[in-house]
């Protein structure tokens, strides 16, 4: 997977992302059996960063425990220190199954990756620069996850109505904050 970010600024994005989709470590399960009310997992979740490395993640986590993750990258560039092509925009999408467990004491979110694409060309101002992408095999999963590109399979968290905070157990101290989309 070849980006026009920088590496680390890459990894920490990818870190993101995959954080998003599995979760980090927190204090309310989601589960509405042990609140009483509706799971406050459940939604649609944002992140967005400036230039010069603009990304955003897209989280939908839903009611019948599937979930969708989308991180675009803008501008496109490929290969990495290439001129991006103009009004172009990377996409690698991920989908899955997701369970609420504990794990450490803490709320954690276990994740199966059932597939998604990656390097997805979208939106350019000429559609013919436009691009599929390449499926995700589940072998490319395990070596994303070797990678630390995306999170493993299980990771905590800690969410409010608004905010779903999660930690990635690879990157000491570090954490993403999504906010809830209306």
């Amino acid at each position: 997977m070849k980006r026009s970010t920088s590496a680390g600024t890459r990894g920490w994005f990818l870190v993101a992302l995959s954080s998003a989709a599995l979760a980090g470590c927190g204090s309310s399960l989601g589960d509405p059996n042990a609140t009483g009310g509706p799971d406050p997992l459940v939604g649609a979740w944002t992140y967005s960063s400036r230039p010069p490395d603009p990304v955003a993640i897209n989280l939908a986590l839903n009611a019948d425990k599937t979930f969708t993750f989308v991180e675009e990258v803008a501008p496109f560039g490929y290969p990495a220190g290439v001129e991006p092509v103009p009004g172009c925009a990377t996409t690698h999408t991920f989908f899955g199954t997701y369970a609420e467990t504990v794990f450490g004491g803490a709320p954690a979110l276990q994740v199966a990756y059932t597939g998604g694409t990656v390097n997805a060309i979208v939106r350019c101002d000429d559609p013919s620069n436009d691009s599929v992408g390449t499926a995700v095999s589940s072998e490319n999963i395990v070596v994303l996850i070797a990678d630390n590109r995306i999170p493993p399979t299980t990771v905590g968290y800690t969410v409010t109505s608004t905010t779903l905070v999660l930690a990635y157990s690879w990157v000491i101290g570090g954490s993403t904050t999504l906010t809830k989309s209306p």
